[in-house]
């Protein structure tokens, strides 16, 4: 629930829903049912922009994990970790904890979720300066057709790694913005549109396109009725204020 009011543009009731998971868990005394509602509880934190609060939330889980010798569950862990890591701007070891994480994860047999987590590779990836590898990465996630929930952030993660790519151009990327966009809205994802529009008119003003990137981001950020001290809504208005 807190991951779906996340993608529906309800980042406070994410957090609600996130923390009462905790408080449910914490009253049934099972450590599988804790580990999984921390896990839970850090990746709404890393969506709302909340990088200390959920590296506490995942250092809480797994010292479940090694205690209850949960394996595929310290991969996640060590994948959220790195996404973490990333927030907070150690690039290096984001891509340590991201790369090794992912290869642990696959180890166990697991295929779950791998979406997300090539999703975070690549960005991973694209902070490091790897271009190459990071498209690598979007093309296997793509390549996964069961998974949709990380279909719109995939399209804008390869806008932004095609923006540094010396070979491809800057239509390109605005196309992969575009798709980004034409996703979110279709999956009525209003936090993955949020971000896709704020990609797009990034570009747009660095192209002296300004009318047309405030009139892009404007009605959606609009929209939203929460979730103001979040990451994303506050980079959203400073944009905005910037291009009036």
């Amino acid at each position: 629930m807190a991951w779906n009011e996340w993608f529906l543009g309800y980042p406070d009731r994410a957090f609600a829903a996130a923390r009462e998971a905790i408080t449910q868990a914490n009253g049934r005394g099972h450590p599988q049912n804790l580990e999984d509602a921390l896990n839970s509880a850090g990746n709404t934190h890393l969506l709302r922009g909340e990088p200390d609060a959920a590296l506490g939330c995942l250092e809480a889980a797994w010292a479940i994990s090694q205690d209850q010798g949960y394996r595929m569950r310290i991969a996640m862990l060590r994948v959220l970790r790195g996404w973490a890591l990333s927030a907070k701007g150690d690039d290096r070891g984001a891509l340590i904890e991201l790369s090794e994480g992912l290869a642990e994860y696959r180890a166990t047999g697991a295929q779950a979720s791998l979406t997300q987590y090539l999703a975070l590779l690549a960005e991973g990836y694209r902070r490091a300066g790897r271009i190459t590898e990071g498209q690598s990465a979007i093309v296997e996630a793509r390549a996964l057709e069961g998974e949709k929930w990380w279909a719109a952030e995939l399209h804008r993660i390869e806008g932004d790694l095609l923006l540094a790519s010396a070979t491809s151009t800057e239509g390109q990327a605005e196309q992969s913005y575009r798709n980004a966009i034409e996703t979110a809205c279709q999956q009525q994802a209003k936090s993955w549109e949020l971000r896709a529009c704020r990609s797009l008119a990034c570009l747009w003003r660095d192209q002296g396109r300004h009318a047309e990137a405030r009139d892009l981001l404007t009605p959606v950020y609009g929209w939203f009725t929460e979730g103001f001290d979040t990451a994303d809504l506050k980079d959203a208005k400073a944009l905005l204020d910037e291009l009036t």
